[in-house]
């Protein structure tokens, strides 16, 4: 069965994060101890090499139509709608229809309306082949029969490759117009005071989103791939287990909400096809966490890598924003101080792995 995603896992990956304070001396950060921290991690496995990680990097130029499709995107804010009375209907014309279909002269199912009506957007391709082309020319409350033919490959046996007729009346008619792109619209809508100045800006736009992309992508790659070359020596049974039940306690609450068992909101609401496939998951997600926990502190701690509380404070930040969070008690049901800081550490090494590996494109990567 299909696994849900969306806000669900969201808020599940939080709480795999879920760790308790650690406490000693020495100094702090986000209120924990950074060092200990890291130490205790990093003893659970052993690094190969790190440094020289391959990960793509897409260099392509911004395509022209990219910038033409933000301004298209931004013409469509602005666009009117009128109602058509007495004008032919036109490719880009919505319509609202009413249609009786027959082969033979007879009717056949599912080709009616029942007089309920039809909104279809001519030119879409929504309807077989010819069906829409032959409403184009008609007007607002005609009533015409058009000639199809079914394609071969039609979904139903019995209509496939068949000659059909379909009695239309179109019940109503409207059509969209965009506004002229001009100096004066861009002027009086964005930012820009020229069509010109926009395009530029739009081109900026979509190379900022793209190297910020990039960026993302380049540390996902570089991380994934030092936890799959990565092994570790031993998992923590105690803390495997505790963050196991802290993940199925926190969901027995979220079900007793619901006024349903654990196993029904699991399979409902996480679309997993018993409670005993979820746990196996579960286990699965939090021996990855662990794991990758462990690495990225191993890292930190031969590179002498720190996160400071403005790293965790820019995190928060960045969580809120991501995440939808509208305040930052929010983010403390699901996060210790401890999660954020080694969630801004992890940061901080993904970067260095970044910056310390092999740069590819993906041409160089189809090629080899």
């Amino acid at each position: 069965m299909k696994k849900r995603t969306g806000r669900s896992a969201l808020v599940l990956g939080m709480a795999l994060g879920m760790s308790m304070l650690i406490t000693g001396c020495g100094g702090r950060v986000n209120g924990v101890n950074q060092q200990k921290m890291i130490d205790k991690y990093a003893s659970y496995v052993t690094l190969g090499d790190y440094k020289g990680i391959a990960y793509e990097w897409d260099d392509s130029a911004i395509p022209e139509d990219a910038i033409q499709s933000n301004i298209e995107s931004k013409l469509s804010e602005y666009k009117t709608s009128e109602t058509l009375t007495t004008q032919k209907v036109e490719n880009g014309d919505t319509v609202n229809i009413d249609y009786v279909g027959s082969i033979d002269g007879v009717p056949f199912e599912g080709g009616n309306t029942n007089g309920q009506g039809a909104d279809l957007t001519l030119g879409s391709g929504s309807y077989i082949p010819g069906f829409e082309d032959s409403i184009v020319g008609h007007k607002v409350g005609e009533s015409f029969d058009i000639n199809v033919t079914f394609p071969e490959d039609y979904g139903s046996t019995d209509l496939a490759g068949k000659d059909a007729v379909f009695a239309i009346t179109i019940n109503s008619a409207t059509r969209e117009s965009l506004p002229e792109l001009t100096d004066d619209f861009i002027a009086e809508h964005t930012d820009s005071k020229t069509l010109a100045e926009y395009k530029e800006a739009t081109k900026k736009e979509i190379i900022d989103r793209q190297k910020e992309y990039n960026e993302s992508s380049a540390k996902r790659q570089v991380v994934q791939k030092l936890v799959e070359e990565t092994e570790i020596g031993k998992y923590p049974e105690e803390e495997t287990k505790r963050l196991i039940d802290q993940n199925i306690k926190q969901i027995e609450d979220a079900a007793a909400q619901y006024n349903v068992d654990f196993a029904t909101y699991v399979t409902t609401y996480y679309g997993y096809s018993s409670e005993d496939a979820f746990k196996e998951y579960l286990s699965g997600m939090v021996s990855d966490f662990i794991k990758e926990k462990s690495i990225i502190c191993a890292v930190a701690k031969a590179e002498g890598i720190k996160a400071t509380q403005d790293d965790v404070d820019a995190y928060v930040e960045k969580l809120m924003s991501d995440a939808g969070f509208t305040d930052k008690d929010e983010i403390k049901k699901y996060y210790t101080d401890e999660d954020l800081l080694y969630y801004a550490l992890a940061e901080k090494v993904a970067q260095f792995l970044v910056d310390n590996g092999a740069k590819t494109s993906p041409t160089d990567a189809e090629a080899q």
